[in-house]
Parts: C-alpha cells; structure tokens; sequence
C-alpha cells in the first residue's frame, strides 16, 4: 500500500507526524508533499521526515489560482507514477481532485467552518472529510464526525510528553510565572477581511500583562518596536513545552488556543473569527475564553492571573477533555486502512 500526505502549512506537519510514523512502521510507503509556506519546511527536516517540495506558498489571488493547478498536476503525477492507493491533507482541494482524477480514495481533513472557499473547493470530490464533532457544517454523507480535536494528532499523552529544558533555555525559574502571547500574520485565505490587534492594543496587553509576570512574544508579523524586546526566538518543536509550562497564553491565533486548552493552560483567543471547536472548548469544559475584540481582554488576562489556582484548574478540565476525546491520529491511521 502506498499512501501522499500533502502538508500546506507548519501546523499540518504536526498533525500528521504521528500518522507518518506508524504508517512507516507497518511498512507502508508514504510519500510526503510540501508547500514552502512560513517554517513548514524546516519543521519537516527537523523531525527527519522525507518530503517533496511542489510549491511555494503565495499570498495575491493571481499565485493561488496558479499554485491550485499547479500543485493538482504535480499531485497527480507524482500519485500515478508512484501508484498511491490513498491521498490525504488538510482542507485541500489539489488532494481531492488528483484523486478524482485518478479514481483514487482521497480523505479531507478539516475543522475551520468560515474557510468557506476551501471548503467549496473541495468537497463535492473528497471521498471522505473527517471533521470533529463540534464541527457546525454537515459537508458530505461521507463526512466522519469525531470526539476530539486536530491538536490531540500530537499532543495527546500517547505522544506528548513536557520537557522543562525550555525554561532553562530561556532562563525561566522552575517555578516562575509568566505569560505567552502569539499574534498572526493575517493572511491566511480564511482570513479575508479580518484584522487583528492594532499596535496599541498589542502594546496595552504587554503592558498590563508585564505588571504581573514575564511576557514572551511569537509573531508571524513585524511588531511595534517596543515589543521587539519581548520576541523569543526558539527551537521549532518547543513551543508546545513552552504553552504546557505558560501561566496564561493569549494568542490570535485557533491553534495554539486549542493546543493550550488541551495542555491546561489558561488561554484567551482574541479574533473575529468563530470557530466550534474553540466554542465547544469554552462551553463544555471551560478551556478557553473567546473574544471576537479586545475589549475586556486585559481584565480576564488579570482575573486569570490573581487566581493562583487557575492553572491547577485548568489541567483538571484538560484532564476530562483528553478522557472524553479519541487518539485522532489512531483514526486517521484506520481511515487510510479501512
């Protein structure tokens, strides 16, 4: 059996790293393709994953049009030429018409319901869309509904273990306390007309957050000059170690807000954009604290951090989602067997 995971985007390599490594296991040949998108490329060397770069990430519409044909013809001569009996990716319209094409059995991924576009694009010819069940759109009588949530792919306890080296690398006491905020680029297709924090938002959290505790900084984006001070640059696979140690994560960004929920980190997500399992989080468990803007966003940053016991509380709630939830990656592996 021969299976092509495409990866678009770094948190792709992620969700499907667990799933490489036992396919491989059971000596499956996988074929990995890549998009040259942001640090997708160096996480893939860095956990030793063999890939095929077939384009180049572009943000005006014109690039993407050409990097849609573009990368379903390369697809799909790479997926003959090596008979792939299954193709797979993450909201991937290439993966779902060069297996069409090829009367080849394609699985879709996703859990973003406003990537309206993405979604049009693919649906009407993925064989099978997995989606969790806090997915709000029923796409297809093929769509597989699970208990759980993309980030548990790599950070359920089956893989996922804390290092506390990055306290030392960034020279943080054991028990210090000390906040993580993460803005975006903005750019991603379903971000169209949507805007983050302004710089003076951006500055009024620091700010505030500074007055209790250590401030870390990731951005995709050039940051206002005063914050620069407050960037970190790290290892690409110890972000996850530095959410699980956080006092509190405040991030624009759906990811990294869901992958501190399940680690119980105290999170606030700041974006207009509705996401269910984000919504899911905060209503059945707690997790996570939305916010379509900024107002109220440094009063809960302060609630959170006076209570000296929200992180133990935290990790109760975290505790029950992971018992509730299934190994995603365990499905994803039947799904391409079946």
């Amino acid at each position: 059996m021969k299976v092509l995971i495409h990866v678009g985007h770094p948190a792709h390599v992620h969700l499907f790293r667990n799933v490489i490594n036992l396919l491989e296991k059971k000596n499956i040949s996988v074929i990995v393709t890549a998009v040259d998108k942001e640090i997708t490329i160096e996480l893939l060397k860095l956990y030793g994953i063999k890939y095929i770069s077939i384009a180049t990430h572009q943000k005006k519409l014109t690039g993407k049009i050409k990097n849609l044909v573009l990368m379903t013809s390369r697809l799909y001569s790479l997926s003959k030429c090596h008979n792939v009996d299954v193709l797979i990716g993450l909201a991937s319209a290439p993966i779902s018409y060069a297996s069409k094409l090829l009367s080849k059995k394609s699985i879709i991924l996703d859990d973003t319901e406003h990537s309206e576009l993405e979604i049009f694009l693919y649906r009407f010819f993925a064989s099978e869309i997995i989606t969790p069940f806090s997915f709000t759109k029923k796409l297809s009588s093929s769509q597989i509904f699970y208990r759980g949530y993309h980030e548990l792919a790599y950070l359920h306890p089956n893989y996922f273990i804390p290092n506390s080296d990055i306290l030392n690398s960034l020279k943080i006491n054991k028990n210090e306390r000390f906040a993580l905020i993460r803005f975006v680029s903005w750019d991603a297709n379903h971000d169209a007309n949507s805007r983050g924090l302004s710089n003076i938002d951006k500055i009024k959290l620091v700010r505030k957050l500074s007055s209790h505790c250590k401030v870390y900084i990731t951005s995709e984006s050039k940051l206002p000059p005063y914050l620069e001070k407050h960037r970190i640059n790290i290892s690409l696979n110890k972000i996850h170690d530095l959410i699980y140690y956080a006092s509190i994560v405040v991030t624009e960004g759906a990811t990294m807000a869901s992958e501190s929920a399940i680690l119980g980190t105290p999170v606030i997500y700041v974006n207009p954009l509705v996401l269910g399992y984000l919504e899911n989080q905060e209503r059945n468990y707690g997790l996570v604290y939305n916010f379509r803007n900024f107002n109220g966003v440094t009063k809960k940053a302060e609630d959170i951090l006076c209570n000296l016991q929200s992180k133990d509380q935290k990790r109760i709630k975290a505790n029950r989602l992971i018992s509730e939830s299934i190994d995603l990656t365990n499905l994803i592996f039947e799904r391409i067997t079946y």
